[in-house]
């Protein structure tokens, strides 16, 4: 007896995708997806220009929530924070919240280390300073990022590397959605033993996940590089009162005062850490990072990586209107309606 074939299902079509949302932002596509958020990529219909709308899967946001978003929303929207992608628009739309951001056409570090592993200790040392002065801006005015990750950090020709996410990971951990399903694969590695054990968080907490990445950068791989919550925990645990972590431990060639200051950003005491983005900065200065690095050599590198990125881009664009118009002559050919 043959078997028939299961009829295939359509797949549920994104409201969001269908017409321009508050009237203005007509979305393309969706680049990216984790457990409680969609980015989009799209147009400002107003401006004329591209922009990346981030939308926050939520449908049980309260209304102390909704509060706080709007506030945090509203502070990165006003604050011109060179080192920031600025926040251009924010809304809730049904039960979901929406942050328009300015679309950055280029890298994250994220997608640089997949491609390459890790980076040499010149480039490395450059992109610590624009990080700290990243971190060193938000504190400034009172805000924290508590989501740095290598994916939220982009490279950029002018200012060296942009921060998005902004507080946005704070709302979130408000509401425990960050603790759950692939967003916490992605970012487990980078939060600070106080997020984990869900005591007060300051600064500090941000320049420890300056830490790890610098860490990653230079090695290759995470500090603490488990995959689930109680492996991370155990972890963190049996180095409580051990040395912590350093670069030089995996690999040779790293200057012992930029070692040093790593090493204090993954101390499990946040009160032994550089207090904020500006004192980082010091320590910094302090290591004379700044000597081993060439800015020229960084910002040819920089520039080189994001013209390779973005012809990338341009080339998988083209693959995928040259797919759309082979399915839409194909569906003609059978007689079946356009798309």
């Amino acid at each position: 007896m043959a078997l028939k074939k299961r009829p295939r299902t359509a797949k549920l079509a994104d409201a969001w995708l269908t017409e321009p949302l508050e009237g203005r932002y007509a979305l393309r596509r969706v680049v990216a997806e984790g457990t409680t958020t969609r980015v989009y990529c799209g147009d400002d219909l107003a401006l004329g220009d591209a922009v990346a709308v981030k939308r926050i899967l939520a449908p049980e946001l309260n209304a102390r929530f909704l509060w706080r978003f709007r506030a945090a929303a509203y502070a990165l929207a006003i604050y011109p924070l060179p080192h920031c992608i600025p926040v251009r628009d924010y809304a809730l739309i049904g039960s979901d919240a929406m942050v328009v951001m300015s679309w950055q056409p280029t890298p994250t570090l994220g997608t640089h280390l997949r491609a390459r592993s890790r980076l040499s200790v010149t480039i490395t040392s450059q992109l610590a300073l624009w990080l700290a002065e990243a971190l060193a801006d938000l504190h400034s005015h009172d805000l924290l990022h508590l989501g740095l990750t290598p994916n939220n950090i982009f490279l950029d020709r002018q200012v060296g590397v942009k921060v998005a996410d902004a507080g946005l990971a704070r709302l979130l951990s408000d509401t425990g959605l960050t603790m759950t399903g692939g967003n916490l694969t992605t970012t487990l590695p980078y939060l600070a033993p106080e997020q984990i054990a869900y005591t007060p968080l300051s600064p500090a907490t941000d320049v420890y996940a300056f830490g790890v990445i610098l860490y990653q950068t230079l090695t290759g791989v995470t500090p603490y590089p488990q995959r689930t919550l109680a492996e991370y925990m155990a972890a963190l645990a049996s180095q409580e009162h051990g040395a912590t972590p350093r670069p030089s431990q995996r690999i040779q060639g790293i200057p012992p005062a930029l070692d040093d200051v790593i090493a204090a950003c993954l101390n499990h005491d946040p009160q032994r850490r550089p207090r904020d983005g500006a004192a980082l900065v010091e320590r910094l200065r302090e290591a004379n990072v700044a000597d081993v690095t060439d800015m020229a050599t960084v910002q040819m590198y920089v520039t080189h990586a994001t013209t390779q990125h973005r012809i990338a881009s341009l080339k998988l664009s083209l693959t995928r209107r040259r797919q759309r118009a082979t399915a839409g002559e194909q569906r003609q050919k059978r007689g079946l309606a356009p798309r």
